[in-house]
This record gives structure tokens, sequence and C-alpha cells, in this order.
């Protein structure tokens, strides 16, 4: 028998007291302590580099090593601390062990009405709220914290600006930690429904009266004595140079935004439940087609064969890479007879890992635009990629302004055909995107929704949003990528055509299929 199982005798009551945006146990009971470590603790996955690396290569081990991280501290006293989003996990923990539990909230408010739903004001904007973003109003009225389970295209950005007014006596801080998600989506969708709202991150500074977005770089300069806490794209939250930044907010009502909860690959994922609280609202993909929120998915795989595997014997990750996906020619060639097969007026977007992979596609697709970061192309890379013939006749660096412009473009849909790297896994909104083709050949549980998350808008031209992908069999690692982009798909619920399905793919395009 388990040793917490041993006492059949009721515990006695535990007091959890909530200060700020800790949550104190106020026990010094170590049976207590014993038992909630157990919840308290996550594991982290980390690469191992150096030495420890070259002996795991040797010894045929694994190239990963396991973390045990504590989400928890001792007090002066003794007692637990931990943060206030664990409260549920706490209360659940204690009591299937036999306590009961006292809640004391000794938390300092500075206003107290600042909390108060004025939904007389709300409703009389007349704004038309969609599929249960009103239920998503009400538990962000109702819990102190909590996150929000949502596909991408659901309104995210709305549902913020809804809060913002429901909650008109309320100091509200927006962030995330992608600076275009924060300067061309939420900044100016709040600016819209908000006047006033504030602005700091990304070289810009427009000041707020109530209200203030800013990026996670710069939460140091929002108000600490804030109310609320809006935070977009929350699975990125838990790294310590955000989790700390975060927790100058005191006592303000912690909320995060996400349609990627659970899919860190670090094992991380818990912490975000310790910043924000648990999921209080999901909204699954199916359920966002159903109420015509969001188009639905069709996934065409396509095989990539090749006589020899060109990595093979490799260990280096990024020459791997390079070899097996950036200049593969023949995988190269696939994808581009894949973008070829769509006429110029079916939008298309080609995703990458790399600007070199996009230079080496750019080459089988000169009618297509180069997309990156800027900067994203030193004086020595130039050299590097102009001495293999990489760089067109008419390459030049882009800049910030003209990689606004292009997203600008593409947004409007006066741009087609655009070859893209990470830059615009976030943060966009392309209603008219039709076609995505994904290249990158990586396993992300996050990209994986987010990446083919970009043709889900909605737009009265199109009927259906499809994604390319690739099942590399060449190689056996990357065929197992392939497969864990496959689960991904399958849990958000996309349908997924075989190689030998294409006709079916056409007949999605040709509005012959109405329905999934």
């Amino acid at each position: 028998m388990l040793p917490w199982k041993e006492q059949s005798m009721p515990q006695s009551a535990i007091e959890l007291i909530r200060y700020g945006n800790r949550l104190i146990v106020n026990s010094q009971e170590a049976r207590v302590f014993d038992v909630l470590r157990r919840v308290l603790t996550c594991i982290e996955v980390k690469p191992l580099y150096g030495a420890a690396r070259v002996k795991a290569k040797r010894e045929n081990k694994s190239l990963m090593m396991t973390v045990p991280i504590d989400m928890f501290t001792r007090d002066v006293k003794n007692r637990l601390v931990t943060t206030f989003g664990f409260y549920k996990r706490v209360t659940k923990q204690l009591k299937a062990h036999g306590y009961s539990v006292k809640y004391k909230n000794l938390t300092e408010y500075p206003r107290p009405d600042a909390f108060i739903a004025d939904w007389d004001r709300l409703n009389s904007l007349n704004f038309e709220l969609r599929y249960r973003q009103d239920e998503a109003l009400q538990v962000i009225e109702k819990y102190i914290n909590g996150r929000i389970d949502c596909p991408p295209g659901w309104g995210k950005s709305f549902v913020i600006g809804c809060a913002a007014i429901l909650f008109p006596d309320a100091k509200i801080v927006v962030s995330t930690k992608s600076v275009d998600v924060m300067t061309q989506r939420l900044y100016p969708e709040l600016a819209q429904m908000i006047p006033e709202v504030g602005l700091v991150g990304g070289g810009r500074h427009v000041p707020g009266h109530r209200i203030f977005c800013v990026t996670a770089d710069s939460l140091h300069h929002a108000p600490a004595d804030a109310d609320f806490v809006f935070y977009d794209e929350c699975h990125e939250a838990p790294v310590d140079s955000i989790s700390a930044k975060l927790a100058r907010f005191t006592h303000a009502h912690m909320w995060g935004f996400s349609a990627s909860h659970d899919m860190r690959i670090d094992g991380k994922d818990v912490i975000c439940e310790g910043l924000f609280g648990p999921v209080r609202l999901k909204v699954s993909y199916d359920e966002a087609v159903q109420h015509e929120m969001v188009v639905p998915l069709v996934v065409q795989w396509n095989n990539v064969m090749a006589d020899y595997d060109p990595v093979a014997g490799i260990d280096d990750p990024i020459e791997r890479k390079r070899l097996g996906i950036w200049q593969n020619e023949t995988r190269n060639r696939v994808i581009a007879e894949d973008a070829k097969s769509y006429d110029a007026s079916v939008q298309t977007l080609i995703t990458v890992e790399t600007i070199e992979h996009a230079l080496h596609l750019k080459r089988l697709l000169p009618e297509f635009t180069l997309v990156y970061r800027e900067m994203g192309i030193d004086e020595g890379d130039q050299r590097y990629f102009d001495k293999r013939g990489l760089l067109p006749p008419d390459f030049e660096v882009i800049t910030a302004s003209k990689r606004q412009e292009l997203t600008q473009a593409f947004e409007q849909g006066e741009l087609k055909k655009v070859i893209v790297t990470t830059v615009w896994n976030r943060g966009v909104n392309f209603r008219k995107l039709q076609v995505l083709i994904r290249g990158d050949g990586g396993a992300s549980p996050i990209n994986d929704v987010q990446i083919p998350g970009r043709t889900s808008r909605l737009h009265h031209d199109k009927s259906y949003g499809i994604v390319h992908d690739y099942k590399d069999q060449f190689n056996s690692r990357f065929a197992k990528r392939a497969d864990k982009r496959a689960t991904s798909y399958s849990q958000m619920g996309w349908e997924q055509l075989a190689p030998t399905q294409r006709s079916r793919l056409l007949e999605y395009l040709s509005g012959e299929i109405s329905d999934k």
C-alpha cells in the first residue's frame, strides 16, 4: 500500500492563502509537502551538448537529458509556496489524499471596482459575439485566472477587446512574445475597438490611457498595478525571462490564450498553468468549422523518394537538415511541382525554416517573392549564397518597412506567390490564403497547429484551406517527423489525403465537395 493511503481517517484542514500571485500552503507537515511535491515538479527535456553529447553518441544513448524542475519554494516558516495558478491542482491533490481545504485571500486590490463587469455597456455597442465568445467573457468575469484554448481564427483579439470594454474601470495589460503579433494584429485590432490604447515594443511607444499593449520583452514597462493581464500565445510564456516579468503583476487576474496548450516539446507546459491557471474554456477546431468561424483544412500528403539517403552517417543536426531538406534537389522539385500546379490567381504560400532553403526554392520558382526577417542575411551570408549561385539578379536585402509592405500586400491579396521563413508563423491574418505548402520538414506540435492555421481564415472566395506536406521516405528520421506532423493534424481533426488521393483534392478545389 502506498504511504499516503495508509491512514484511513480524514486528515486535518489545510489553509491555502493567496497573497498576490503566490499561493501559500499554510502547513509545516512533512506529509503535506511530500504529497504536493508530486504534482509541483515537472520534467524538462533538454539536448545534450559538448562532451556529454559526444559520449552519448559513442555509447548509442539518447542525445537528450531530463531535468526535474521544482515549481515551488519554502518560505521562512518552512511552508510550501507556489504560484497561484496551481490553486486548482493543489486543491485537487490535497483532497485526493484526505485533506479538506480552506481558502483565504490576503491580496490587496488598489481598485476593487475594476473587476465589476458592465454588461450593459458592452451590449450597447452591439458587437456581434460569435460562437462561445460570450462564454469566454463569462469565465473571465467568474474566475481569477485561467486559459482559453481556441483555434486560429476564433477571435482571440476580439474577445480581449470586449473584455476591456466589459471592465471599464480596470487597468489592463495585453502582451505576447512576438513583436509582429503585437504590432500587426493585437494592437491594431484593439485600437479599432477602444480609444487610447497604448503600445510599447518593437521600437514603438504610443501613450495609453488604461489599456497597454506590450511585448513580452517590454513587460517591465507595463504598469505593475494592472488589474487584468491578457497574454496571447501563452504557450510561449514558460521561460524564465518572461515568467519573471509576469511575476510583477501581484494582484492581476491572469488570462492566457492559445491554440497550442500542452504542446511544448520540452515538457514545460505545466509551468503555463502556474502562470495563468487551468484551462477554463476549450473550443475545438471542428466546433469552429461547424459554426463557420474558420474554414475546414485538408492536408494533401506527397511522397519524397530517392535512390539513396543523402544524410546517411551524418550526425550533425544542422548538416542533416541542410543536405536532407534545404539543399535536397529531389525534395525541392516535388515542392516546386506542387506550387506550379496552381494558377496565378490562387494565393499560395510556401513555408520554410531558413533563408537558405528559401533561396533554393526561389531558383526553381522565380515568380515567387521571398519574405524573411529583416537583417536575416548579413554580408557573409550574401557572399556564401552568391558563390553558390543562389542569389537572384535583382536580390535586395529586405528591410523592416519592406517586409511590412509585403505582409500587407499578401494580406490584401495583391501579392499571390510567396516563399517565407518562420517570420510569418505567428501574427498574420491571411483571409485570402487558400494553399499553404509546408516545406520545413520539422516536427513541433505548436508549429503543426500554427503554420497550417494560416489557411483557416474565413473568406467568401474559399471553402477550404489546402495544406501540402511531405513524407520523406528516404530517411527514417525525417519520415518519423512526418508521422508526428500527421498525428498533430489528426488531433486537430483535419482531413488528410494520401498521395494516391490527389483526385479528391481536385474535387475540393473545384467545389464539387461541399461538406467534409
